[in-house]
């Protein structure tokens, strides 16, 4: 499935991005993650099904300095890189 979050919190400027794109490259998954102007970050990644309360995890807790708030997710169809990389 693919699927598209959107984190909200003190998530920008605190090494969130290079977090998790260390931490799903190393789970060999594809996608990006890149900045949004209002503050959040979008990540959008392939994963099987299973791995859901996974990957929430990790977009939660993996970066010690940021304070993730609210994670929204939904399903998304655009074509994704054959890597996990950060967007600007």
């Amino acid at each position: 499935m693919i699927k598209k979050f959107y984190i909200s919190g003190t998530v920008q400027g605190v090494g969130y991005r290079y977090t998790i794109s260390r931490k799903f490259r190393n789970l060999n998954l594809c996608g990006w993650i890149k900045n949004l102007p209002d503050g959040r970050v979008e990540v959008v990644t392939e994963f099987d099904d299973s791995r859901l309360d996974e990957i929430v995890e990790i977009l939660k807790y993996s970066c010690y300095s940021a304070r993730v708030i609210e994670i929204e997710m939904m399903d998304c169809f655009e074509p994704l890189p054959d890597n996990f990389e950060i967007k600007f």
